[in-house]
């Protein structure tokens, strides 16, 4: 069944600018890009929070937009596994001079920063996953919602809460 949910559509493109600006910029996405996520889990995040046209996810399906979500919800928690605290070695910090004092600045303020942008972004998806389950649940009334047809989501809360 395709979503046929406006109030969904504002969610995510809160999400998508979060993501963009605080967490996948040129200081940060060094250290993003070396997570263990398979290329199609990047694939489906990059669908749902890169897109500039959300008028495209109107053609979701419940189930497609649950695996979006369910990737975002392993970025999270892959981020707090992998890279944790180290954020600043994996961002790849070097050495900055003269008119690179602007960039040194920027970078300091995206590593310091990351942990509060990255749990800020984890409670997006976690409000997203829960209104997704919402409008999926009144538009199966009487019948079984979509989110019963994908186990792993079983394990989001724990992927978002760490």
């Amino acid at each position: 069944m395709a979503i046929n949910a406006v109030n969904l559509f504002p969610i995510v493109e809160e999400l998508s600018t979060h993501y963009k600006n605080n967490l996948s910029n040129r200081f940060l996405r060094k250290a993003l890009n070396q997570l263990t996520l398979s290329r199609s889990d990047w694939e489906l995040i990059d669908d749902l929070l890169e897109s500039s046209d959300f008028v495209r996810m109107q053609s979701y399906s419940y189930v497609e937009l649950y695996e979006r979500i369910y990737a975002c919800a392993q970025l999270v928690d892959k981020t707090r596994t992998e890279i944790g605290t180290n954020i600043r070695a994996f961002a790849g910090v070097s050495v900055f001079s003269g008119s690179q004092q602007t960039d040194k600045v920027l970078l300091d303020m995206a590593v310091s920063n990351f942990a509060s942008n990255m749990s800020i972004f984890a409670d997006a998806i976690h409000n997203l996953y829960l209104k997704t389950v919402e409008e999926d649940k009144a538009a199966h009334k009487g019948g079984s919602p979509d989110f019963l047809r994908v186990p792993e989501l079983k394990n989001i809360g724990k992927m978002l809460v760490g």
